[in-house]
């Protein structure tokens, strides 16, 4: 079965967490995993914080963002990207498209009260016929149009 990844199992598997041996189950599991780019750009960032906060102990986002500008900040965040680019040609994770258009992610977003990022990722599901996602977030509870694999 095709399962969506969110960007929060990608974190929790490259970083350890209580929720790290389930997140490496479900990324070694039998099911078809698709990803697309905007929750690679959401696994990018966080992993960027968390590698600026643990190597330079910078966490407050402006201070981030002057970070990112610096020598350290762009070797940064060039590991934080290949990194998650790395595991996902790792697990065989398959990058689908984004669903680009606007008005349907406005739809989505006013059905099931989601913010634009997270209707992006539905409208993405449906889009491509994705019945699954597997995330630790509790957004997509309740939410018919897709199934929710903790």
């Amino acid at each position: 079965m095709r399962t969506y990844i969110d960007a929060n199992i990608i974190y929790n598997f490259l970083f350890t967490t209580s929720l790290t041996p389930r997140a490496r189950d479900i990324l070694t599991s039998e099911d078809e995993l698709v990803i697309s780019p905007i929750s690679i750009n959401e696994a990018v960032y966080v992993s960027f914080r968390k590698l600026a906060k643990e190597k330079h102990g910078i966490s407050n986002i402006y201070d981030v963002k002057r970070f990112v500008k610096t020598t350290d900040g762009l070797k940064l965040i060039e590991t934080a990207f290949s990194m998650v680019l790395g595991l996902i040609g790792d697990a065989g994770i398959y990058i689908l498209p984004d669903e680009d258009r606007a008005e349907i992610i406005k739809e989505v977003a006013a059905m099931y009260g989601l913010l634009p990022s997270d209707a992006t990722i539905l409208a993405t599901c449906i889009k491509h016929g994705i019945p699954r996602i597997a995330t630790f977030d509790s957004d997509f509870e309740g939410i018919n149009a897709i199934e929710v694999i903790r």
